[in-house]
């Protein structure tokens, strides 16, 4: 116990000594540290909302079921052997020096039960180095940032962390435009009409780069609202107004709401020192630019293809949500899609290139059946090819991820052999291949060889051989589909 030792030669407390001249020193010690209290609650800015939820748990995995095999929506069954071939194939004919594709089929929709998950890795990662590529090779995900991001947001909204339809502006300490980020906008108020869900859905009004601009500057090209208008500039406004409101940057909200609930371990929307040597990369890029770029929810997602695979699955099969208002926010579509390709501008009418109802939700491109539809979206930019889509139907979810020195697209040549699906709305994602007719050679679709010498060419060795062995110069690893 603290004396007080102005009290008397005792020592003790007049408030235990039951004097009637000590209780206005106790009264004036407590108004004292109520005051001082009360002082510097007042300098403090209030606490940043908490991210988690109360007694929430991460998602586990439903249990795997083995098998060697895999049923294309052509009722055609793949197994592990054919669907290497196969790739091998791809691969020497678009010039794929890095390959990743991973696989996931549910075989009973009512207990959960995973009929088989696959992993594909084909390649080097390096082309400069020759590093063979493995399971832990992570890439630039690029436009796949912008699910993992949406279904960020939406678990803030099931947690009342953010309401998406709340305009953002309000969860700022001072408006938008007095922030040097956003400066540009003074003098247009559309700005105090954006929230979260118009952002999310593309809707946002904001032009796609203020980079691309002539004058450098952010600009609306629509009102918010309107029609779909791709933007990455709305994503990073969204961006900019959770690092405030939580006072922690993107990647670190990502991991406590999103990376640790569904344990994706290799995923980062920057980079990290552990992705050090295992990032695949095109010939001639720059690693040092690599590592200094910052988190940007449009598109830096750095992640594997068995990470974002299990991402995908989870998420889209409904088991990574909680209530019915956030299923059906990130699972309906916001908007009918009329643009004939993802960053063009819309038009009115129907698309007769576009898939029947094509439209988007809080991140993926949605198209097909109304019940069950197919959630989709990727990209192809700088001779990397991303994609990722779960087909509702089929209870199937498909990763794929690969660098490419051939200017023909891969991707629709995967989706058909190792699916089955030739449905994708790949050339309104940006997916354009202005390769000759395909012909048919000893059971599978083969195409002219890539005319580039220096590449290493995978030798494609007979169904029967040894799963997992080295091809030639090009290793290959595949398995069922296990957490790194």
């Amino acid at each position: 116990m603290i004396m007080d030792r102005s009290a008397g030669s005792n020592g003790s407390c007049p408030a235990t000594r039951g004097v009637s001249s000590g209780r206005p020193c106790v009264l004036i010690i407590a108004v004292a540290i109520f005051s001082a209290g009360l002082f510097s609650s007042c300098l403090k800015r209030p606490a940043p909302p908490e991210l988690r939820e109360p007694g929430e748990a991460p998602v586990t995995q439903p249990p795997k079921v083995e098998g060697d095999s895999w049923q294309t929506f052509r009722k055609e069954l793949r197994t592990h052997e054919e669907a290497e071939k196969v790739l091998l194939g791809i691969m020497k004919d678009y010039g794929v020096s890095a390959l990743s594709v991973a696989i996931k089929q549910d075989s009973s929709r009512e207990t959960h039960r995973v009929g088989q998950g696959y992993f594909f890795s084909i390649g080097v990662q390096d082309p400069a180095t020759g590093k063979a590529m493995d399971g832990n090779t992570v890439f630039r995900a690029g436009i796949l940032s912008q699910p993992l991001f949406g279904y960020l947001v939406l678990r803030l909204a099931n947690a009342q962390r953010i309401d998406i339809d709340r305009p953002l502006h309000e969860y700022l300490d001072r408006a938008l435009t007095d922030y040097p980020e956003y400066a540009d906008l003074k003098g247009d108020s559309r700005w105090k009409r954006l929230t979260a869900r118009l952002i999310l859905a593309h809707r946002s009004g904001l032009i796609n780069s203020r980079l691309s601009a002539p004058d450098k500057r952010l600009r609306f090209a629509s009102s918010p609202g309107k029609e779909f208008g791709y933007s990455e500039e709305g994503f990073r406004l969204l961006q900019f107004v959770l690092e405030k409101m939580f006072r922690r940057p993107l990647n670190d909200i990502a991991n406590i709401v999103v990376y640790s609930r569904l344990s994706l371990s290799q995923t980062s929307f920057v980079w990290e020192p552990r992705f050090e040597g295992r990032l695949a990369m095109p010939a001639g890029v720059d690693i040092t630019a690599e590592r200094d770029r910052g988190a940007d929810a449009a598109g830096s997602l750095i992640t594997t293809a068995s990470d974002f695979l299990a991402f995908t699955h989870v998420v889209l099969d409904k088991r990574g949500m909680l209530n019915a208002m956030v299923t059906a926010a990130y699972f309906l579509p916001e908007v009918q899609i009329r643009s004939s390709r993802i960053d063009s501008a819309p038009v009115t009418g129907k698309i007769a290139s576009n898939p029947t109802r094509l439209g988007w939700c809080q991140g993926w491109a949605e198209y097909g059946d109304w019940v069950n539809p197919t959630y989709c979206l990727g990209r192809r930019e700088n001779g990397l090819e991303v994609y990722a889509a779960y087909y509702s139907p089929q209870h199937t979810s498909i990763c794929i991820m690969g660098i490419s020195s051939g200017r023909r697209p891969f991707t629709a040549r995967i989706l058909e052999e190792l699916l089955g699906d030739t449905s994708a709305p790949l050339t309104w994602l940006g997916f354009d291949d202005p390769s000759p007719p395909r012909e048919k050679v000893a059971g599978a679709i083969r195409e002219p060889a890539h005319d580039d010498p220096s590449r290493p060419t995978p030798v494609i060795r007979d169904a029967g051989s040894r799963p997992g062995a080295m091809n030639g110069s090009v290793p290959v690893r595949f398995g069922p589909l296990q957490k790194d």
